[in-house]
C-alpha cells in the first residue's frame, strides 16, 4: 500500500502516551518498597508485555491507516498515485469508491487517468454494473468530449462487450467523428449490436452537399452486405466528386455481392475521365479476382497517364494474365518512363509471354537506359523468344555496355540457337574485352551444345594463348563428358 505522510494525529498520540508513561513511572517510584515490587512483578511487566506486542490504536502507523482513507488521499493527488488508487480499488475489492474513480473522467484532464478508469471498467466485466449501475450513462456523456481517438475507440469495445444499446446514439455520435478510426469503430459497434439505427444516418449523409460526408457514409455502408444498399454503392460510383466515387469504388469491392456488380465497374470506367478512379477500378478488378473483365487492364496497360499504367501492369501480374503479353509488349516500344519499362518486362517474365518479343527488342535496340535494355536482354533469354537472335547477337558485339553486352550473351545461351554461334565467338576472341563478356559468351557457347558450338570451341582452345580461357574451356568440355 502506499505510504501516507505523517499525520498531526499520530504526534498528538506519541505525546499522550509518553505523558502516560511518565506519571506511571513517577507513582511506582514514590510507593512504599514492598509495593513497589508487587507493582514491578504485577503490572509493570505485563505492561511493558502488552505495548510491545499490542500497540494502542491512537498509536497507529501510516501503513495501518484505514485503506479507504489512503485510496482516497491518493485519489485527490491526481499523477501516478491516483492511477494506482484506481487500479487498487479494484485489485483490493473497495467496490464502493469506484463511482469516486470514475468521475475523474470529467475532473481530471489527465488522458492517463481516463485510460486507466477504463481499463478498470472493463476489468469489472459484467459486475460493472452492480457497482456502477449508470456506468452507460457515464460512457455517453463522456463520448460526447473532445478526447484522443483510442480512448473513443475503447468506449465503443465497452459498448460491444456489454452488448448496451443503450449506447447506439453515443455510437451515432461518432459515425461523423473527423477521426477515420473513431467512424470505423462505431460502425462496428453498431453492426455488432445489431442496429440497423445506422443505415438512415449514413443514408442521409450520403446526400450531404459536403463530399466528406458522403465519403463517411460509404465507409459505413462497407459493414452492411444486405441488398438494400447496392442502389445507393451504384448511385455513388457517379457522384460529381472524384474522391467520392474512389470511396465508392473501394465500397463495392467489400461488397459481398461485388463479383455480381462487377458491370457497374466497366461501365464507370468506360465514362470516367479521372486517371485516379480509372486506376482504382483496375485495381479493384484484380483484388476480385475479375478475370473476365481482364479487357480493361489491357486498356489500362495502353492509359496515358502512368498511374493507370501502373495499375494495369500490376493488375496483369496479380490475375497472372497470360493474354496481357501483346498489350504489353506494343506499349513497350512507345512507353516513356523507365520505371514502367522495367516494370513492363518484369510482368512479362512473371506472365511468361512476351507478346511475340517485338517490344523487348525494339527495347534492346534502341533505349537509352543501360538498365533497360540489360533487362530487356534478360527477358528475352528468360521468354526463350528465338525471334530475338539477330537482336541479341547484335547486342553482344556492339552494345556499349558491358553489362548489356553479358545479358545478351545470356540470353543467347538460352536460345540453344546455332545462329547465335558466331556472335558468342567473335565475343570470345575480342581480347579488348571484359572477362566477364568472354566468359559469359563461353558460357553461352556451352549451353547451346550442338555440334556447330562445340566445334566452335574446339577451335577457340586451340586458336587461344590465353591460359584462363584455355583452362575454363577444358573445364566446359569436362563437364560435357561427365554428361
Amino acid at each position: 500500500m502506499m505510504p501516507l505522510p505523517f499525520t498531526e494525529q499520530e504526534s498528538g498520540s506519541r505525546f499522550f502516551r509518553n505523558a502516560a508513561a511518565y506519571n506511571f513511572s513517577r507513582n511506582v517510584r514514590s510507593a512504599p518498597a514492598g509495593t513497589r515490587r508487587r507493582f514491578r512483578f504485577q503490572y509493570i511487566l505485563p505492561a511493558l508485555l502488552f505495548c510491545v506486542l499490542a500497540q494502542p490504536l491512537w498509536a497507529q502507523t501510516p501503513q495501518q491507516i484505514d485503506p479507504v482513507t489512503r485510496i482516497r488521499t491518493a485519489l485527490k493527488a491526481g499523477g501516478v498515485e491516483r492511477r494506482q488508487a484506481i487500479w487498487y480499488i479494484y485489485q483490493e475489492g473497495h467496490d464502493e469508491l469506484l463511482p469516486e474513480a470514475v468521475a475523474y473522467l470529467f475532473e481530471s484532464e489527465d488522458y492517463d487517468d481516463h485510460q486507466a478508469i477504463l481499463n478498470v471498467m472493463q476489468a469489472y466485466g459484467h459486475r460493472l454494473e452492480r457497482y456502477l449501475p449508470a456506468w452507460f450513462n457515464i460512457l455517453d456523456q463522456y463520448i460526447a468530449r473532445k478526447v484522443p481517438a483510442h480512448l473513443l475507440v475503447q468506449c465503443v469495445e465497452i459498448a460491444i462487450y456489454f452488448r448496451e444499446d443503450r449506447l447506439i446514439h453515443a455510437l451515432r455520435r461518432l459515425a461523423i467523428d473527423p477521426r477515420r478510426e473513431v467512424r470505423l469503430a462505431a460502425y462496428r459497434g453498431m453492426v455488432e449490436l445489431g442496429s440497423d439505427i445506422l443505415i438512415p444516418v449514413l443514408l442521409k449523409m450520403l446526400n450531404e452537399p459536403r463530399p466528406i460526408y458522403r465519403m463517411y457514409a460509404l465507409e459505413g455502408l462497407i459493414h452492411y452486405g444486405d441488398k438494400r444498399m447496392v442502389p445507393f454503392l451504384v448511385q455513388s460510383l457517379n457522384d460529381d466528386n472524384k474522391s467520392v466515387r474512389i470511396f465508392a469504388v473501394a465500397a463495392l469491392s467489400q461488397h459481398p455481392g461485388a463479383a455480381e456488380l462487377s458491370h457497374n465497374l466497366a461501365t464507370r470506367y468506360n465514362r470516367e475521365s479521372n486517371p485516379e478512379v480509372r486506376a482504382r477500378i483496375i485495381e479493384v478488378i484484380a483484388f476480385l479476382r475479375l478475370t473476365s473483365m481482364n479487357y480493361i487492364v489491357h486498356r489500362g496497360i495502353q492509359d496515358e497517364v502512368p498511374l493507370v499504367r501502373r495499375a494495369a501492369l500490376e493488375a496483369a501480374r496479380d490475375l497472372r494474365d497470360r493474354t496481357a503479353g501483346y498489350p504489353i509488349s506494343r506499349q513497350l516500344s512507345n512507353e516513356p518512363e523507365s520505371e514502367l519499362k522495367l516494370l513492363a518486362m518484369d510482368v512479362m517474365m512473371a506472365i511468361e509471354n512476351s507478346g511475340g518479343g517485338g517490344g523487348l527488342i525494339e527495347v534492346l535496340a534502341g533505349d537509352r537506359q543501360e538498365a533497360v535494355r540489360a533487362r530487356a536482354a534478360l527477358a528475352l533469354g528468360v521468354l526463350r523468344e528465338r525471334a530475338a537472335v539477330t537482336a541479341l547477337s547484335h547486342a553482344v558485339r556492339d552494345d556499349e555496355s558491358r553489362v548489356v553486352r553479358v545479358e545478351a550473351a545470356g540470353a543467347l545461351g538460352e536460345l540453344r540457337d546455332d545462329r547465335a554461334v558466331p556472335a558468342l565467338v567473335d565475343a570470345v576472341r575480342r581480347s579488348d574485352d571484359s572477362y566477364e563478356v568472354r566468359s559469359a559468351a563461353l558460357l553461352a557457347l556451352a549451353r547451346i551444345d550442338s555440334a556447330t558450338a562445340r566445334s566452335a570451341l574446339e577451335s577457340l582452345y586451340a586458336g587461344t594463348s590465353n591460359a584462363e580461357l584455355r583452362r575454363q574451356i577444358q573445364k566446359l568440355f569436362d563437364a560435357n563428358e561427365s554428361r
